[in-house]
């Protein structure tokens, strides 16, 4: 309507929980250097910042909901996916949050 684009700051922001998520690996080298955390900086990898918001961008658009909408969407369905190498550690996580009042 106004020319702006929202989408949420844990999607938009997200290299803050990747790069706690990759500090027990220790570094190899600047941000753009690190495999690790490059492949989220670029283009190339699916799961790229760039990529991610693109995605969002388009499910908003092509269901007609807004792009928090289509955020929450997106890290719901990816919270019940097993972590490659932690299984349903996610979900552990969230269950024991609203068994213990966080939600």
């Amino acid at each position: 309507k106004n020319g702006l684009i929202y989408c949420p700051d844990f999607v938009v922001n997200r290299m803050g929980i990747v790069n706690c998520a990759d500090e027990h690996a220790g570094r190899a080298g600047s941000p753009l250097e690190d495999p690790l955390i490059a492949k989220h900086l670029g283009r190339s990898d699916p799961n790229s910042v760039f990529n991610i918001i693109q995605s969002v961008l388009k499910n908003a658009k092509e269901q007609d909901i807004s792009t928090a909408k289509a955020a929450d969407d997106m890290a719901n369905k990816l919270a019940l996916e097993n972590h490659p190498i932690f299984g349903h550690r996610s979900i552990d996580i969230i269950k024991y949050l609203m068994n213990n009042g966080w939600g």
